[in-house]
């Protein structure tokens, strides 16, 4: 389970609802040092489950980018920024034809997911977590869902909760319209991510820096649906000053599959030459930056979403007591940085219906008259909470791998792609 997954058993605990985190590793350790993300709208969802978020992650609040061969920056905003060509600090800022709005002031906080997964499993009980305990099957029996396991034991639980990420076998298995879709209705965005993480020397390491450097070429594709530019996104990864970074670039899907599927040691080597060489002639400190990762710390795989869901896709049936969050609901691209937002947001909202609901509320009784009801009612605020967020992030896939994404102005891309073009959507 992600991060989505120990939320929701931290929720259900909190409330008093026994549950048990089934988790296909061994143990904790088994999992890679996994990569970094950055926590926006979740602060609060995290404050809700104890968590003080400012402990955990290293907050910024300044956003550059960068013109990748000449380093020229195109637009910047931030707090933090105290001025540049009228960008006043103590406010973000947007634009919309020429003029600049104020927003109020807002930390973005950059942490490894490993991080924020430690500290959710460490406020669950002993006992609530079974280690190497993969999926195999579930059937709904009754008021009961029975789940087979790799092992050959079967449990029997009130409902099921797949929060199992993007390729979910619980969502494999579920009998709706979505899972019957071609591939489980997975869509390839045409592009394909490389990931590393790496210690930085540089003065944007004291300044912590998070920037973006866009290689967009002339006769690059932009607007004709095939976007060839080439983005590096990189950001704070700890406080020891390790920078994660994040390359993307167009790839048929059968190449960035067999790249990221990577293993040896020559495979790795041949992963990270594919990155330095992405990267030669850019400004300083990228290709500095990318030579230094080391090997062990480079990944990658190719960008997928899912069509958005309507409300009761996720049904099987009316009263079945099986749903998804997260990923396994609503997979998105990771270059509006929401995913893990909204898994976050996703595992309270439905810890708290459940424990509205006679069977699992602590006192017996609750509004929702069923678990059915309450898997059902927590879907469609699901659905309709991430819908603009999975929309907004299969459009930047677009728009950051195209020159567009190189449009003057102190605002977001989308903002001053937008602007420059005199229509389209307004807003970050």
């Amino acid at each position: 389970a992600g991060i989505g997954g120990c939320a929701l058993a931290l929720a259900l605990r909190q409330r008093g609802v026994r549950c048990e985190l089934l988790e296909r590793d061994e143990s904790f350790d088994a999992r890679k040092a996994g990569y970094g993300f950055t926590l926006q709208q979740a602060n609060s969802t995290l404050r809700a489950l104890g968590i003080d978020s400012a402990l955990l992650g290293v907050p910024t609040g300044a956003h550059y980018t960068h013109e990748a061969r000449t380093g020229r920056v195109v637009g910047a905003y931030g707090h933090a920024i105290a001025s540049r060509g009228g960008i006043a600090s103590g406010g973000d800022s947007d634009c919309e034809h020429g003029r600049r709005k104020r927003r109020p002031r807002r930390n973005n906080l950059h942490l490894p997911r490993q991080t924020l997964r430690w500290e959710l499993l460490a406020r669950l009980d002993a006992g609530a977590v079974r280690w190497g305990a993969a999926l195999e099957s579930f059937e709904e029996v009754g008021e009961s869902v029975v789940v087979r396991l790799a092992d050959g034991s079967e449990r029997a639980y009130a409902c099921l909760v797949g929060a199992d990420g993007i390729r979910s076998p619980v969502r494999a298995q579920l009998d709706t319209r979505i899972s019957r879709a071609i591939s489980g209705g997975l869509r390839y965005l045409g592009c394909v991510v490389l990931l590393g993480i790496t210690e930085l020397h540089h003065p944007w390491v004291e300044e912590r820096r998070v920037w973006q450097s866009i290689d967009a070429r002339e006769g690059d594709g932009a607007g004709d649906g095939n976007s060839r530019a080439v983005r590096l996104f990189a950001m704070p990864f700890d406080e020891a000053g390790r920078y994660m970074w994040q390359l993307s670039f167009a790839m048929e899907e059968d190449e960035a599959q067999a790249l990221a599927q990577a293993r040896d040691a020559e495979g790795i080597q041949r992963l990270k030459r594919v990155a330095v060489d992405a990267v030669a002639g850019w400004h300083d400190p990228v290709p500095a930056m990318v030579a230094a990762t080391p090997c062990e710390l480079v990944s990658a795989y190719p960008a997928y979403d899912r069509p958005v869901a309507e409300p009761g896709d996720l049904r099987s049936r009316e009263d079945s007591r099986v749903t998804v969050l997260g990923d396994a609901a609503h997979p998105m691209s990771m270059f509006k940085g929401q995913g893990a937002n909204c898994a976050l947001a996703d595992a309270v909202a439905l810890a708290r219906r459940l424990s509205a609901t006679p069977e699992l509320s602590v006192s017996g009784g609750g509004r929702l008259e069923s678990v059915g009801a309450a898997l059902a009612e927590f879907e469609s605020e699901m659905l309709a909470r991430t819908s603009s967020k999975v929309r907004l992030s299969h459009e930047a896939v677009e728009l950051l791998h195209s020159r567009r994404a190189l449009a003057e102005g102190d605002c977001t891309r989308r903002t001053a792609a937008a602007v420059a073009s005199a229509d389209g959507p307004r807003g970050s």
